[in-house]
């Protein structure tokens, strides 16, 4: 169940949860998460792997699609989010 809340007990369990798959909205901190391992953004995590291996445009193998979007100006109430 995607709404269930998993329970992190410590920074072990902190690890094992996001390895096994767990989102971060699924997970239930409670207390003092300071000691807890701070992970790069996903996208930024699929940039540095994409560098890392020499990745160029047109020949991307990661299945994955970045996209910046710049709001201002006319296109302010389009991409808003």
């Amino acid at each position: 169940n995607s709404r269930q809340r998993l329970a992190v007990e410590s920074q072990s369990s902190f690890r094992e949860l996001l390895a096994a798959g767990a989102k971060y909205s699924q997970l239930d901190v409670r207390g003092n998460s300071s000691a807890l391992e701070q992970r790069l953004h996903p996208v930024a995590e699929a940039m540095q792997a994409r560098r890392a291996v020499g990745s160029r445009p047109g020949a991307r193998t990661d299945g994955i699609k970045i996209a910046l979007a710049v709001e201002g100006g006319g296109m302010r109430g389009c991409v808003a989010a």
